[in-house]
């Protein structure tokens, strides 16, 4: 397994997403207690499609009839949008943020590394047809991520840049 992320990476991650959200409540004026409760519909939905786009990026592993090759920086960036997603879901727990973070990592250090096609699709399939917790869904994507070479640093490069288009985006009124 490449080195992915341990967790302080986590954190990091965790405490960039919680910086993205509270701008955002701030500008659209959205409440705390809006963003914690009456918003989980639009942010389960969110994740899900952001899931489903990723599947998607992820072709080779489950369409045996397309002939082309992957595009990887469509999947890392698919990926990043469903780690967003992941993160905003898991920062609006009660947990702390060093649990999660410990959770989390501890979980990828216990899942076996994906090994071939076969093993990718299994876990495309578990990803496409279940309700999922974000963590679950967090840790898949990154094993999928370990499967295809990316490392951690890949994660959070791509990570920042988009969390940037993303500030950018709500400064501008997207």
């Amino acid at each position: 397994m490449n080195t992915l992320l341990n967790k302080a990476d986590l954190i990091y991650l965790l405490t960039q997403q919680n910086k993205l959200d509270a701008a955002m409540r701030k500008e659209l004026g959205i409440s705390e207690s809006d963003w914690m409760s009456t918003m989980a519909m639009e942010h389960s939905i969110a994740l899900n499609v952001e899931l489903h786009e990723f599947i998607n990026a992820c072709f080779k592993s489950w369409k045996y009839w397309k002939r082309k090759d992957m595009n990887m920086d469509d999947v890392l960036d698919e990926a990043i949008d469903v780690i967003h997603f992941c993160m905003l879901r898991l920062n609006k727990s009660t947990a702390k943020t060093e649990f999660i973070a410990g959770n989390v990592e501890s979980e990828l250090q216990d899942k076996r590394q994906l090994q071939d096609r076969a093993a990718v699709k299994r876990v495309i399939y578990h990803l496409s047809n279940g309700v999922m917790s974000a963590e679950n869904i967090l840790v898949y994507v990154l094993s999928i991520l370990d499967y295809y070479g990316f490392t951690g640093q890949d994660i959070i490069n791509q990570y920042n840049k988009k969390n940037a288009v993303n500030f950018q985006r709500l400064a501008s009124g997207y």
